[in-house]
């Protein structure tokens, strides 16, 4: 990251300042790049390197620094805990909502 006036804190700001200061919105944040939209601040939201975001997240890391693996757009913001949770307690694919595994 080249971005010679951020620390870290200012990148977590911006984020927060994005979202409307919806943490559970910069956690999830879409624009990892997957889906289009691409932010250059998405692997840096945690406020931290994401070696140093990864050792706080816990096993929760391998999905939320991952945009392969981050929820799909189908699944609503307040939805997005229980489906980590659920990717993590039944290890489905990311790219399976839980909304479709408790449904089979």
């Amino acid at each position: 990251m080249n971005f010679p006036n951020f620390t870290m804190q200012n990148v977590r700001r911006n984020c927060l300042e994005c979202t409307g200061d919806n943490r559970a919105a910069v956690r999830f944040c879409p624009c990892h790049g997957r889906d289009g939209s691409r932010c250059e601040f998405w692997p840096y939201r945690f406020g931290k390197n994401p070696a140093s975001a990864a050792k706080q997240l816990g096993p929760a890391a391998n999905i939320l620094l991952d945009p392969e693996r981050m929820p799909p757009n189908s699944v609503p913001l307040e939805d997005c805990e229980a489906w980590l949770q659920s990717q993590l307690t039944n290890g489905l694919p990311a790219s399976v909502p839980a909304i479709a595994a408790t449904d089979a």
